[in-house]
C-alpha cells in the first residue's frame, strides 16, 4: 500500500482518530491533523461527527 493512499484513508477518517493520534500526525507536520485538534479543543467534543448509521430502506421510507 502506498503512503499516499494511507495518508488519505487517514485524513477521511480523522473525526474517529483519538486526540493521541491526530497529535502523532501533527506531530509529523500533517496540516489538517493540526487543524482537527484545534476543532476539537474549541468544541470540547472528542469527535467532531456523529452517525446514526446506515441509512436503511425502512428508515428511507420513515423519513419521507
Amino acid at each position: 500500500m502506498k503512503l499516499g493512499v494511507v495518508l488519505a484513508s487517514t485524513k477521511t477518517r480523522r473525526a474517529k482518530l483519538s486526540a493521541a493520534q491526530l497529535q502523532v500526525l501533527a506531530a509529523l507536520g500533517l496540516e489538517w491533523a493540526e487543524q482537527a485538534l484545534s476543532v476539537r479543543s474549541r468544541s470540547g467534543s472528542t469527535h467532531r461527527r456523529t452517525s446514526a448509521g446506515p441509512v436503511t430502506g425502512r428508515r428511507l421510507a420513515a423519513q419521507r
